[in-house]
């Protein structure tokens, strides 16, 4: 608190290291104190602007060059695409991406197809020279990108790129509990089956209240040893692609009523062969 106070001394010594011990100091003099509080004021924060805005995509521009002459038909060409990397996965986004390809010193042509054919083969007919091409957002399912290089010998091996896409989650499924939604079976078991119409079920997660995650199994799962009392079990399944629908249900664990005895052996005797014998119900 806001105020003032006086420091005064009463005795004090300073003594010579001499061996004396004579006292050096002369004078005490007090000092007055006047304590103001403040008020603190923190500096002023800023939350940074988040930018909404997307830069799109620009096609990969035409090559202008003279080719160098080849000794044989052109490779098959080594293709990318960076939105979707891995030609085995499944991935739950639809957008424009670019195809990218290498593109050799001997080529002079290329042609593409983007279809649903696996083996699609792009006509004999070269759309110039770049180094990639740029593709629109697609519909769900598994689609395949083609290329071919032409060089001064003729038009290569077709080299051919999955892409699966998958955004839309499983269809929605129920929750059952084999042992009862009401019961004192501390472990019950959930059963339960989902399905996903393109890319399938990859794993199911099992979750009790806000505790520990579970990784189940298609068809049900047994929960660990759960307390008494009523629990919220959600169960989430997860396609390939990462696409998720979630279930819930409501158990109840009730307690295990406490035995009840109703005789004990009173005593024993020592070194007899009288044995404790206990009743009761439970």
């Amino acid at each position: 608190t806001d105020g003032s106070a006086i420091v005064s001394f009463e005795d004090a010594a300073i003594t010579s290291s001499d061996g004396t011990g004579t006292n050096l100091l002369t004078a005490l003099n007090g000092a007055q104190y006047t304590i103001v509080t403040t008020q603190f004021i923190p500096p002023a924060t800023t939350t940074p602007a988040v930018s909404t805005s997307t830069t799109p995509l620009a096609p990969p521009p035409q090559i202008t060059r003279t080719p160098v002459p080849a000794k044989g038909l052109p490779g098959k060409p080594k293709v990318r695409a960076d939105l979707y990397p891995d030609q085995a996965q499944w991935y739950n986004i639809s957008a424009p991406f670019l195809v990218k390809w290498e593109l050799p010193l001997d080529i002079s042509g290329i042609s593409t197809v983007f279809d649903r054919d696996a083996k699609s083969v792009p006509p004999a007919a070269s759309e110039g020279l770049t180094e990639g091409k740029l593709v629109g957002a697609q519909k769900d399912g598994i689609w395949y990108f083609h290329v071919r290089f032409r060089n001064n010998i003729g038009w290569g091996e077709t080299a051919h790129y999955k892409i699966s896409i998958d955004t839309v989650p499983p269809l929605p499924f129920a929750v059952d509990v084999a042992t009862g939604l009401v019961g004192d079976n501390p472990h019950p078991k959930l059963v339960f089956r989902a399905s996903d119409s393109l890319s399938g079920i990859g794993r199911f997660v099992v979750r009790v209240d806000n505790g520990e995650i579970f990784e189940g199994t298609e068809g049900g799962y047994v929960l660990p040893a759960q307390p008494p009392g009523k629990h919220t079990v959600s169960v989430r399944a997860v396609d390939r692609a990462g696409n998720s629908q979630e279930s819930l249900a409501q158990i109840e664990i009730l307690p295990i009523p406490a035995p009840t005895v109703t005789f004990i052996t009173p005593f024993l005797t020592a070194n007899s062969d009288e044995r404790f014998l206990a009743k009761g119900l439970g």
